[in-house]
């Protein structure tokens, strides 16, 4: 399709032609004002048509193949838009890494100690010189179960295994329960707890 300016032009170059044609033809020659002006305007189109057609190239073009020029252009942007905003496929996961990856969990679960975190099994409080079985048993009962609990023991902690422990609670302080924990907690022994791991007590 020729271009606006390039239809002006023609149409401009025509008219002038037309112009030219009526001079001639109506102020020079013998013609009437009327059949040089219908020979001006004549002239003037078919002039126009001529370098509307030259500009194309000489070749008429189909009607299918004719697109407006703004309409191209938004096509392009569109199709350019589309091609921005079209999601990618994502990647496939790699189901071997994955399989992998399972297999490593559940080995590393195997392998785990069957025995729940944060259960140690009790400590042996009867190595503590004036701990028997039954007070023992009542300071299991109390949650106390760990040489180390017996270690931390603060003058109120005593004052209250004391009182729960009824007349034996003197042995406490007496049998310096606190002091033979904290060897006992640390890996150490005492005399008293040697025998009884010799079998001379209980």
């Amino acid at each position: 399709m020729p271009t606006a300016e390039a239809t002006r032009r023609a149409w401009i170059s025509g008219a002038i032609l037309g112009l030219l044609i009526l001079i001639s033809l109506w102020g020079i020659g013998d013609y009437s004002f009327l059949a040089g002006l219908f020979l001006g305007i004549v002239g003037a189109v078919i002039t126009a048509l001529v370098l509307i057609w030259m500009s194309l190239g000489g070749e008429g073009m189909d009607a299918a193949q004719w697109e407006p020029d703004a309409l191209s252009g938004t096509g392009q942007a569109a199709a350019r838009t589309l091609d921005v905003i079209e999601p990618q496929p994502s990647p496939k996961p790699a189901v071997q890494e994955t399989a992998q990856e399972i297999s490593d969990l559940k080995a590393k679960s195997a392998s785990a100690p069957a025995k729940p975190a944060g259960k140690a099994e009790p400590d042996d409080l009867k190595l503590i010189k004036g701990v028997g079985p039954k007070l023992e048993e009542l300071l299991h009962e109390n949650g106390v179960t760990q040489f180390s609990q017996i270690a931390a023991w603060d003058d109120a902690q005593v004052d209250h295994f004391a009182e729960l422990l009824g007349r034996m609670g003197g042995r406490i302080r007496s049998d310096d329960w606190v002091a033979q924990a904290q060897t006992l907690a640390s890996g150490g022994e005492t005399e008293f707890s040697a025998r009884v791991e010799k079998g001379e007590v209980y």
